[in-house]
């Protein structure tokens, strides 16, 4: 099982997230493997601590990118470094044809640690869809898509959200 397999399991037993963001029309190279990271990292979020998608580069144990044959791709795992004992975990892929993949750990999971308690921050959530409409419009502004643009945003396995 790869490092991805065994993240996106971890992901999946918890509550998560999904998000594709993807072009309306599809152009199978419509930016080269070297912009995809560049345009990511151009278009990153930082309206709180966290950014959106998840990378930081000065935590190199904790975001790796790495590189498929038409995506680049970066598995982020930042609560180790922030204390908490069951991290929420990030992967996300930017592809050649300019559509971003993302699923995350819900954050709320970790808090329970902290807590004693099960929670979940609406708060949070409506912080999560602004970074991620706002991500989408800078990957517009960074012409790694065109001005129509499918947003699916997916907030998975609700209900076991610790």
């Amino acid at each position: 099982m790869t490092e991805r397999d065994e993240v996106l399991r971890y992901i999946k037993e918890r509550g998560n997230w999904l998000v594709i963001i993807r072009p309306q029309r599809f152009e199978n190279t419509r930016i080269t493997l070297q912009d995809c990271f560049n345009i990511v990292l151009r278009s990153i979020v930082s309206f709180r601590p966290y950014k959106y998608p998840h990378y930081y580069s000065y935590l190199r144990d904790y975001s790796k990118i790495s590189y498929g044959e038409d995506y680049v791709q970066c598995i982020t795992d930042v609560r180790p470094y922030m204390g908490a004992q069951q991290p929420p975990k990030s992967v996300w892929r930017m592809y050649q044809t300019g559509q971003f993949v993302h699923r995350f750990s819900c954050m709320e999971d970790s808090w329970e640690i902290i807590t004693g308690k099960n929670v979940f921050s609406v708060g949070n959530a409506v912080y999560t869809v602004t970074e991620i409409y706002e991500f989408a419009s800078r990957l517009v502004n960074n012409k790694a898509l065109d001005n129509e643009v499918t947003i699916r945003t997916i907030f998975l396995e609700f209900y076991i959200c610790r």
